[in-house]
């Protein structure tokens, strides 16, 4: 048999092996694809539903709940450099009272527990009194006095890695003038501060990924004061009180449909 022959053969039997396994992968993430797809459409069908059975969904949900669903709204002030100048604009949020993380178990997390709960927050709703069409969902971690100085340093959803939740910033552009915090001020009584997680830009992905089924998987680093090591933690978030955030934004601010056409459960 020709030499060249010989020589070529494992280099056939390797690159075989690399289609084989990457149209695996390909086959394994269209399934899963399909398979989330369903879920949350069946996931929110069962809300829709229970909206057109009753006047009070979100008392009928709160039956349900392990933590009551109860809202916190307000305003704030944010400067934003241009070029030689500074901007100040009022925007309106609205955020669920924090949550109880728990483990991949539905279980409380021990070395969290006390120390930092999750909520969900909408914002911006309003930019000086006009409806905003950059409103977005954001995943809040906030820590309590016992553990104000725990850090949460990234958040990526476990069935939606591709999306970048780490970033935050609003385009290439803006960011080079204005760099949003990735710390902020609890806006809710008992807790210090607030680690927002979101993406801009991309409702439509995103509303879908954090609520394509009632629990949701998703991971944390917290940096640990006593180690200074970021630990990483598998977590499950409850994306009801999500939906109800949504749905609530949307009776009351049903102009945004138009302003914000892809903020929406669909």
């Amino acid at each position: 048999m020709n030499t060249k022959i010989l020589l070529s053969i494992p280099t056939v039997v390797i690159c075989t092996q690399c289609n084989n396994t990457t149209n695996e992968k390909l086959q394994y993430e269209e399934n899963l694809s399909r398979e989330i797809i369903s879920r949350r459409k069946e996931y929110i069908e069962k809300f829709e539903d229970l909206q057109s059975r009753t006047t009070n969904p979100t008392e009928e949900l709160n039956k349900t709940l392990k933590e009551p669903y109860e809202t916190i709204e307000g305003n704030k002030s944010i400067t934003i450099p241009i070029l030689f100048m500074h901007k100040t604009i009022n925007i309106t949020w609205i955020k669920n009272k924090a949550l109880t993380i728990n483990g991949l178990d539905s279980k409380p997390i021990r070395e969290l527990q006390n120390k930092i709960r999750y909520s969900y927050s909408i914002s911006p709703i309003k930019e000086d009194g006009a409806l905003s069409n950059k409103i977005m969902p954001i995943v809040l971690f906030e820590t309590t006095q016992n553990g104000q100085d725990f850090q949460v340093t990234s958040f990526t959803l476990i069935d939606a890695p591709n999306l970048d939740f780490n970033t935050r910033k609003y385009s290439a552009v803006s960011s080079l003038f204005y760099t949003p915090p990735k710390t902020e001020k609890s806006q809710e009584n008992g807790y210090v501060n607030a680690y927002p997680f979101w993406i801009a830009n991309k409702n439509n992905e995103v509303i879908k990924a954090l609520t394509q089924n009632r629990l949701i998987r998703a991971k944390i680093k917290v940096k640990n004061p006593k180690t200074r090591f970021a630990e990483e933690y598998n977590i499950e978030l409850d994306t009801q009180y999500l939906i109800l955030l949504i749905t609530d934004v949307l009776q009351k601010n049903p102009g945004l449909s138009k302003v914000a056409p892809n903020f929406n459960l669909k």
